[in-house]
């Protein structure tokens, strides 16, 4: 799967970075889209200018996310406890140290009948990353040093009463912690439409090594459904 997806990966994260955008004509005057904003006092109505470029660049970002998508859709065994074929595989232009991640845009569990379920993604590399050496991993908050707390996995949108809850670095098993994998539990007890974002980090080699020496790799945000 690596292979077949290697060349809209790169496409994305050079449209990403504008590098394959296609050319604006700048001598062509931009026509502006005002917008109000109504939670202002009548009186001082502020305005934001969306230009045609911007617009352009906006409608590109959109295609190129979407086609970082592996597969419309990924059924979770309805009778497991636990969802463990969940891949999210990175890939890097060649010559390139940017990276972006490729995940099926939806996992989606049976009904939901009160028995929890544990989901587990796994990072695959690049079978040669860029520069040598480097490695990919989920953000871990467990960090010595770091202040601001942020998962592995962040839950944009969830149920109420909330479904997703207490992910965690490794593969859910006793002792690992490996931080190609993370785990979430799944309620499972009532219907979910949810939106989540991996936040996976591209370590750079450094000596003498430095945590915080990384860049993150551009993704999308998938959906969690359960029937």
């Amino acid at each position: 799967m690596r292979n077949r997806a290697t060349f809209p990966a790169a496409c994305a994260v050079a449209m990403l970075l504008q590098a394959c955008a296609a050319p604006v004509q700048e001598q062509r005057p931009e026509r502006a889209v005002a917008m109000r904003d109504s939670g202002k006092d009548e009186g001082t109505v502020e305005r934001i200018v969306l230009t045609e470029k911007m617009q352009l660049l906006a409608a590109q970002y959109v295609a190129a996310k979407n086609a970082l998508f592996t597969a419309k859709d990924q059924p979770c065994n309805p009778i497991a406890d636990v969802c463990d074929r969940v891949k999210i595989e990175i890939s890097q232009p060649s010559g390139s140290t940017d990276c972006v991640g490729l995940v099926p845009e939806k996992l989606t569990f049976g009904p939901h009948d009160n028995v929890k379920k544990t989901i587990v993604w796994q990072i695959v590399p690049p079978a040669t990353p860029n520069p040598p050496n480097s490695t990919f991993e989920f953000y871990n908050d467990d960090i010595p040093g770091v202040i601001t707390k942020v998962p592995g996995i962040v839950v944009i949108t969830d149920s109420n009463p909330a479904q997703l809850k207490s992910g965690k670095i490794g593969n859910g098993n006793a002792g690992n912690k490996s931080p190609i994998f993370y785990n979430l539990k799944n309620d499972h007890n009532a219907k979910l439409d949810a939106a989540y974002l991996p936040i996976i980090v591209h370590r750079i080699p450094a000596s003498p090594p430095d945590p915080e020496k990384f860049l993150l790799c551009g993704i999308p945000d998938p959906r969690i459904l359960n029937d």
